[in-house]
């Protein structure tokens, strides 16, 4: 049985479907376990971005041509989505994104490894933010380290991860709509981590570079 479910606080789209055939259930399985793989392989082969869809994420995300260099977006000409590459803190490629840029639904596939976040590591500072989305995380980079967890959806795993690193500084920065959902990861996770809480009423995503 597959089930799935959208930790986007908005979102809500959820749902099961199965099969009573081994052979099925098999294949699904192992779909699962490539998705990593299948996401390294659209990162390897993408393309580059084509020059519209570059002015549009200037014009309207502030993702300049710098950003897309060092963060190593490119283009998947089957699909026609920008290819957004998953980082560890490392720096290695767990798998990617997949986006739409032109009003299409699903707005972003996924396909990386199982709970994988991403990191853009600020050199320069300790401080982190955790945000939602990839956009997001690759504009606060500029500032401070940051990770998008590709969700609202934060669990002891992620939480030990975020530790292990050892920032002095963690701010957890969810969209407008999660801010109950914030400061509940807050109290629940205060004796692991001391999550501070950032209330913004507009994405980082779609600030301007005076107003980020």
């Amino acid at each position: 049985t597959l089930l799935w479910h959208c930790h986007r606080a908005s979102c809500g789209f959820r749902g099961r479907s199965g099969s009573r055939s081994t052979g099925m259930d098999s294949a699904r399985t192992k779909g699962v376990e490539c998705r990593g793989v299948v996401g390294r392989d659209y990162v390897r082969t993408a393309t580059e971005i084509p020059s519209t869809y570059r002015e549009q994420l200037s014009t309207q995300l502030y993702i300049t041509d710098r950003h897309i260099n060092k963060w190593q977006l490119g283009w998947n000409e089957q699909s026609s989505r920008l290819v957004q590459p998953v980082f560890d803190p490392e720096g290695e490629v767990l798998g990617c994104q997949l986006r739409a840029l032109d009003g299409r639904q699903p707005k972003a596939i996924t396909h990386t490894e199982q709970g994988a976040m991403s990191w853009y590591i600020n050199r320069v500072t300790t401080d982190l933010i955790i945000v939602e989305d990839i956009f997001s995380a690759i504009r606060v980079a500029d500032y401070a380290s940051s990770v998008a967890l590709l969700s609202t959806h934060l669990n002891d795993e992620r939480i030990a991860k975020i530790k292990e690193l050892g920032f002095s500084r963690i701010r957890l920065a969810l969209d407008y709509d999660a801010w109950r959902q914030t400061i509940g990861y807050v109290k629940h996770y205060r004796n692991q981590l001391r999550l501070e809480p950032m209330k913004i009423t507009k994405d980082f995503k779609n600030m301007s570079p005076t107003e980020l």
